[in-house]
């Protein structure tokens, strides 16, 4: 059984990879509201990756973070600006455009969620998810709040967390595992 404070750790680690998701998304959002596109309610399709796209992905992260940092404070009304400076970045780096940067994170994230950092070792996340829940039910020395909060976290990450539909990127993913986590941190 996994203790509660294995559990908290790989809550932690998920949260911080699901940062890169959420960036993506926020270039996602702006980019929709800004050309005036129709903003899609669920989250961009996966891809099957290649290595070239992660290591893109790798050293588009540092410069294009702080891009996505303010088209996310912009509350979905960049300026023209901003949205040329980020669409050149993603460019630069090899991506034909936003959407297929988008597809990438989407693929990559779809994978680290699936990941033990300690391990590196690949689980079905839901699988994981279920048996954190297991272990957050079973464990006797947490307060009734802080196991309703944990419950609550948990079965949120269960209702967002993806099926990765391309079984070959978790050999990829996990090739760059340390890379990915590192510019994740």
């Amino acid at each position: 059984m996994m203790s509660t404070r294995q559990a908290d750790g790989l809550r932690f680690s998920r949260l911080r990879r699901a940062f890169l998701a959420v960036m993506a998304m926020a270039v996602v959002t702006a980019l929709a509201l800004h050309s005036g596109r129709a903003f899609a309610q669920q989250a961009p399709g996966q891809v099957q990756l290649t290595a070239k796209q992660i290591e893109q992905y790798i050293a588009a992260f540092k410069e294009l973070t702080p891009l996505f940092e303010k088209l996310d404070a912009a509350d979905g009304k960049p300026d023209d600006k901003l949205m040329a400076a980020v669409t050149a970045a993603v460019k630069k780096f090899g991506f034909k455009d936003l959407d297929e940067y988008d597809q990438v994170v989407v693929s990559i994230v779809a994978v680290l969620d699936g990941v033990d950092p300690k391990t590196k070792q690949y689980t079905n996340p839901t699988e994981a998810i279920k048996k954190e829940i297991t272990a957050v039910q079973a464990d006797k020395t947490m307060k009734p709040d802080e196991r309703k909060k944990a419950l609550e976290s948990l079965n949120a990450e269960l209702d967002e967390v993806q099926t990765v539909e391309h079984p070959g990127n978790i050999k990829l993913v996990l090739k760059y595992f340390d890379k990915l986590n590192a510019i994740a941190q």
